[in-house]
């Protein structure tokens, strides 16, 4: 049986969103930084894994405390969505502006060249 009525569940679950939103800009760096750093930058990834991880536990401590699915939702929506935020600016390529893919940015391997091209099978035939 959850505590409060659900206004007050709904209003908890907000305001441990905000403090979920205040302990990823206190921890994490402002996103415009972020993304003029290199793309998928580790400090920047543990970082953003620290705020997940402490915000995470304060909004499921109080879920629990109040026993209200309504709490958990809001406030890890909020968190979810600061979250994706950090992860989507740390994949910005600062040179192009866009985001990179992890193949790219992690790439150690090189294709093979293409020894086919201009080769006609009908020539080897004959």
């Amino acid at each position: 049986m959850a505590t409060g009525n659900e206004a007050t569940r709904w209003l908890v679950g907000g305001v441990v969103g905000g403090i979920g939103l205040g302990i990823f800009h206190y921890v994490c760096p402002p996103h415009e930084d972020v993304r003029a750093s290199q793309a998928f930058n580790g400090d920047v990834e543990s970082m953003e894994r620290i705020a997940l991880y402490s915000s995470s536990a304060i909004v499921i401590v109080t879920a629990l405390v109040m026993r209200s699915l309504e709490v958990f939702i809001v406030g890890e929506g909020v968190i979810l969505a600061c979250d994706f935020i950090t992860k989507h600016a740390n994949a910005i390529n600062p040179d192009t502006g866009k985001v990179q893919g992890v193949q790219a940015a992690t790439a150690t391997s090189f294709p093979l060249p293409d020894y086919g091209a201009g080769y006609d099978e009908s020539e080897s035939a004959a």
